[in-house]
C-alpha cells in the first residue's frame, strides 16, 4: 500500500507482501479457473445496501439509533429473534446460497424488459401475498427448483459430493429460519396535478430474507412411503424447492441494482486461497463494497481508518481490543480484492481534520 501523504500516527494496514499474493488460477482443490467475462447478474441495491450497514459506537448517549425508534410491536420481534444490530450479515456460506438464488433468479425470469410486471418476478405463478412497510399484500418473488440447480448455482459446478449435499441443505434451512432487521428509504414518483413529485417510502423490517415450502413431484407409493421412512434420497432426485423471496431482494431491482458476475462465487474462494473455508465475512464486505462503488461510476473512494473495522463488520475484534487480528482481517481482505482484479491500490491519506484515512482505488476493467 503506497502513501498519498504525510504518515499514519498508528498503522492500521500493512502493506501486503507480494510473496503471500494469491493469483488467479486453477488451486489444488481442483476448482476450475473463474472466467473473467462471466454472465452478470443483478441484485437489488436495497438489498446490498443493507449488508452494507454497519454499527459505528454513538457520538453521545443522547443519540437514537433504530432501535431506539421501533414500535413495539417490532422491537418485541427484535428481541424475540435475539438481532442485535441492523442489517445482514450472512455467514460467507450463506452468502454464497444468496448469490446463488439470485443467480437462479435471474436465470429464470424475465431479465431484458425492466417495465414488465415479470421483470425478475421468478417463475412460479403463486396467489401468495406478504406484508411488507405498509403495504398489505405485496406479491413476492417466487422461485421453483430443483435441489440440483441450486447445489449447481453454489458451486458454479454440476460435480458435488455428499458432504456438498449436507453442508448446502443445512446452510440454506439456517438462512430461511434468520431473521435480520433492515431499514432503508424507497424514492419514487408520482404524478400529482399535471406534474411528478417525488415521495419517499421508509421500509422497516424484522424478517427472514425467504420463505421455504418443499414439493415433491411424481412419486411412487413406494417412493412415498420410503420418504415418511426417512429416506432423503428421493426428495432430492424428484423433489424440488418453492422459494418465496422477501421483496427487499427485489426491490426496485428495475431502477436500483448492483451487477455481480454469475461466478462470483467461485471468483472469491480462488481469490481468497482456493478453499470455502478462507473466505471471510471481511472478504465478502469489501468485496461487495467495491462492486457497489464501481456500480455507482466511481474508480476510488475513501473510508475513514477509525470506521474500517466497523466497515467491514470487526467490531467484535474492536471490542475484544484485538489489533492484530483485525489487521490481518483488513489485510486478507484488501488482498483478496486484489487477487478479484477488482481493486488495485489502497493509498494513505490525510483528512481535513487530520484524520487518517484510506483511499481505496478501484480496477475499472473489472468485468
Amino acid at each position: 500500500m503506497s502513501k498519498r501523504r504525510g504518515r499514519p500516527r498508528q498503522e492500521l494496514i500493512k502493506p501486503v507482501q507480494d510473496d503471500v499474493s494469491v493469483k488467479l488460477e486453477t488451486p489444488s482443490t481442483g476448482l476450475p479457473e473463474a472466467s473473467p467475462r462471466a454472465p452478470k447478474i443483478r441484485q437489488a441495491g436495497h438489498y446490498v445496501e443493507a449488508k452494507l450497514k454497519y454499527n459505528y459506537p454513538k457520538k453521545s448517549p443522547d443519540q437514537l439509533n433504530l432501535f431506539d425508534t421501533l414500535s413495539p410491536e417490532l422491537k418485541g420481534t427484535v428481541e424475540k429473534e435475539g438481532i442485535r444490530y441492523e442489517g445482514i450479515r450472512p455467514t460467507p456460506a450463506q452468502e454464497r446460497i444468496i448469490n446463488a438464488i439470485f443467480q437462479l433468479l435471474g436465470e429464470k425470469s424475465e431479465n431484458k424488459n425492466a417495465k414488465s410486471e415479470q421483470f425478475y418476478k421468478g417463475n412460479f405463478e403463486s396467489d401468495l401475498t406478504v406484508v411488507y412497510g405498509n403495504e398489505p399484500k405485496v406479491k413476492p418473488a417466487v422461485l421453483r427448483i430443483t435441489w440440483a440447480e441450486l447445489f449447481k448455482a453454489y458451486l458454479n459446478s454440476d460435480q458435488y459430493s455428499g458432504r456438498d449435499i449436507a453442508d448446502i441443505r443445512a446452510e440454506f434451512h439456517a438462512l430461511s429460519n434468520k431473521k435480520y432487521l433492515f431499514n432503508y428509504e424507497r424514492t419514487r414518483f408520482v404524478p400529482v396535478g399535471g406534474k411528478t413529485e417525488k415521495r419517499i417510502d421508509r421500509i422497516t423490517e424484522a424478517q427472514s430474507l425467504f420463505r421455504v415450502l418443499h414439493y415433491d413431484k411424481d412419486m411412487t407409493p413406494e417412493e412415498d412411503a420410503r420418504i415418511k421412512q426417512g429416506d432423503k434420497t428421493i426428495a432430492l432426485r424428484k423433489g424440488e424447492l418453492i422459494i418465496a423471496l422477501n421483496p427487499l431482494l427485489t426491490d426496485q431491482i428495475n431502477s436500483k441494482w448492483v451487477e455481480y458476475p454469475k461466478d462470483i462465487n467461485r471468483r472469491t474462494i480462488i481469490a481468497a486461497g482456493g478453499h470455502p473455508s478462507y473466505v471471510t465475512l471481511a472478504m465478502n464486505t469489501l468485496r461487495d463494497i467495491c462492486i457497489s462503488e464501481r456500480s455507482k461510476g466511481r474508480t476510488e473512494f475513501e473510508r475513514n481508518a477509525d470506521r474500517l473495522p466497523y466497515m467491514l463488520m470487526l467490531d467484535k475484534y474492536v471490542k475484544e481490543g484485538r489489533k492484530k487480528l483485525i489487521k490481518l482481517n483488513i489485510e486478507k481482505a484488501i488482498q483478496t480484492c486484489k487477487n478479484l482484479n477488482l481493486l488495485l491500490e489502497v493509498v494513505e491519506a490525510w483528512g481535513a481534520e487530520g484524520q487518517l484515512k484510506y483511499v481505496f482505488k478501484i480496477n475499472p476493467d473489472f468485468e
